[in-house]
């Protein structure tokens, strides 16, 4: 992660805020407070987020935190070129969020001039960010200061133990649908032809056009199948073996 001199950018902020480069155990108390701005389905942890990090790096992101009077974290902002998601015409992208007990003083507009001050030395034709419709006064505080928008994305949060509830809830006919389906679930699941834990079974693909074998699927104790597929490139090598589970028949039609 980048770092810049945040001394001249402590000197814009309010009196009593500081900023400084942004470290690691910011996470925790950050995630605490976002939660506080979200519902149970949008809420997360500093575990996740630095998982995601992890797995998608952007060693161009520049991230600073602002600290209060007593230390705490009252804002963070960041901008990047999008790691594994990067823009071909190199533009830039990140956000600014402010604490609720800190917003109204300009703490945010100072941290969306440096970032954006950032990526135009970074030579970037645009800078993009996001905002959530959860906040309607989000939208219209950056188009105050020269931002539009091009589109919206929709994130559908929805409990999935309330449908199966719904599911168990339904009139007769609908029971019996999904009735028939968990039946028709298990006959695929018990499908596979039984193997040996450690034996060799033929590969899924038609021998002419791997030739290879595959380990033989392990049977849990419930006796459900826990199987690794390998898949075949359409030049006919095996390109790469995919954990999958539960195998059917229906799998080397799958692959080809």
């Amino acid at each position: 992660m980048i770092a810049m001199d945040t001394g001249r950018l402590t000197a814009i902020l309010p009196v009593g805020y500081r900023a400084r480069p942004f470290e690691d155990r910011d996470r925790e108390p950050w995630v605490a407070e976002r939660n506080t701005w979200y519902g149970p389905m949008e809420q997360g942890s500093a575990k996740e987020w630095r998982t995601w990090e992890t797995m998608a790096p952007d060693e161009s992101r520049l991230r600073i935190a602002v600290d209060d009077s007593l230390g705490n974290v009252a804002a963070i902002a960041d901008v990047g070129a999008g790691g594994a998601f990067m823009h071909p015409d190199g533009a830039q992208s990140g956000g600014v969020s402010v604490a609720r007990a800190h917003r109204g003083k300009g703490i945010g507009s100072s941290l969306l001039a440096a970032i954006v001050d950032e990526a135009i030395r970074r030579k970037a034709p645009r800078f993009l960010a996001g905002v959530s419709q959860a906040h309607p006064d989000a939208l219209a505080w950056a188009a105050k200061r020269g931002f539009r928008e091009i589109g919206r994305r929709i994130e559908s949060y929805v409990e999935h133990h309330s449908i199966r509830r719904s599911f168990a809830q339904a009139p007769t006919r609908y029971a019996d649908q999904a009735s028939r389906s968990r039946r028709s679930a298990r006959s695929s699941r018990t499908a596979t032809p039984r193997a040996a834990s450690g034996s060799s079974a033929p590969c899924t693909t038609p021998r002419r056009r791997c030739g290879k074998t595959s380990p033989g699927p392990p049977r849990s104790r419930t006796g459900r199948t826990n199987a690794s597929v390998t898949w075949v490139s359409r030049a006919g090598r095996c390109s790469a073996t995919c954990p999958s589970w539960p195998t059917t028949a229906r799998r080397s039609r799958d692959s080809r």
